[in-house]
This record gives C-alpha cells, sequence and structure tokens, in this order.
C-alpha cells in the first residue's frame, strides 16, 4: 500500500499464486473525498479480487479476511500519514 501523489495504491501479494493489484479498490479511494466507510468498502473490494489458494499455512478462506483486515489497517495507516495525523 502506498500513496503516490495522493493516490492510493494497493497491491496484494502472498495470498495466490502471483501478486495483483486491485484496480476497482484503488478506483473508490480515488473518487472523492475519503472516508472510514469508503476505506472499509475498498478492503472489502480488494479482499474479493484476490484468487485465494489454501495450504498447509492457510485456508484460502482465511486468506481473503486476512486480505481485507490488513488492507484496511494499512489505508488507515496511510491515509493518517497522509494527513500528518501519525
Amino acid at each position: 500500500m502506498a500513496v503516490v501523489g495522493g493516490v492510493a495504491r494497493i497491491s496484494i501479494g502472498g495470498v495466490g499464486a502471483i501478486p495483483i493489484r486491485p484496480l476497482t479498490a484503488e478506483a473508490i479511494l480515488a473518487d472523492g473525498p475519503m472516508t472510514d466507510d469508503k476505506i472499509a468498502e475498498a478492503a472489502r473490494v480488494a479482499a474479493t479480487a484476490i484468487t485465494a489458494a489454501s495450504d498447509l499455512h492457510a485456508s484460502a478462506d482465511y486468506r481473503v479476511a486476512m486480505t481485507e483486515e490488513f488492507t484496511l489497517q494499512a489505508l488507515t495507516q496511510a491515509i493518517g500519514i497522509k494527513a500528518g495525523v501519525n
């Protein structure tokens, strides 16, 4: 997760065969002012964009849930840093 030129860029790896950028989630963040609801929606959309794989370390469902949670945390932190809050 990075904020480049005021635009959020999200990359997700370690949950499927290849890393991805959930462009639909990025588009949600680019549309209008940043709100907690918009950040949560982007995190949900990012989690649905992955093709998670199960293995001996984690189930696909767990990877999807953690993708949403970690994306939410990263976005919240990045937006706070950008705003000078943290």
